[in-house]
């Protein structure tokens, strides 16, 4: 069965997060690359607004949740499962790179 990939999306960090047995990496000039495995769609979805979201104050698990749209709690489980860290952390780490990267 063919698996239809998504095509690589533009984030400003150098980061390597590993999500349900996917590595996403962010390398040179800040292109997302996946790797390999199934990484849910919600934690996708999820994602894919932190980055574009990322330089807003106040950016947290609920405002995520309720952008997507699902429940918190439903959308920190899936999250911590998949990524192995929580979405706030992941949110703090994505923040720390970008400052990183504009220094």
């Amino acid at each position: 069965m063919h698996r239809a990939t998504a095509a690589p999306s533009v984030v400003p960090a150098t980061l390597t997060v590993e999500v349900a047995g996917t590595a996403y990496r962010w390398v040179g000039t800040l292109v997302l690359e996946e790797s390999a495995g199934d990484v849910p769609a919600v934690v996708r979805r999820a994602m894919e607004y932190i980055d574009a979201h990322i330089g807003e104050p106040g950016l947290s698990l609920a405002n995520v949740a309720d952008a997507i749209p699902v429940s918190k709690c439903y959308l920190a489980r899936r999250f911590k499962e998949a990524c192995g860290m929580t979405c706030n952390t992941y949110i703090d780490t994505r923040r720390a790179n970008l400052v990183e990267v504009q220094a």
